[in-house]
């Protein structure tokens, strides 16, 4: 059981685990975890709204994304991936 409180042990494990193999809802789970401790870590945000996009939420991965670039206007992957997620609901505006 990781410490509730350890935001990076959940980073790590979404990023270095979940995600390449693929299990995007346990994913979900661990950047939840790390945004209850920090509700404003940019990289949580944008990684669980890919998470979400994989998925096929690309309403809740928008949230994300719109969320982190509120937090960090400069951040080019919730830029890039907010592109990607507007393209799969056909919203080219």
């Amino acid at each position: 059981m990781l410490n509730k409180d350890y935001y990076e042990a959940y980073m790590l494990r979404s990023n270095m685990i979940y995600m390449p193999l693929g299990c995007y809802n346990e994913a979900i789970d661990d950047y939840n975890q790390a945004l209850r401790v920090d509700p404003k870590n940019v990289e949580a945000l944008t990684n669980r709204g890919h998470a979400y996009s994989q998925i096929g939420y690309h309403l809740q991965a928008l949230q994300d994304y719109d969320l982190a670039l509120i937090l960090n206007p400069d951040a080019e992957t919730a830029h890039m991936n907010r592109g990607i997620s507007y393209m799969a609901l056909n919203n080219y505006r």
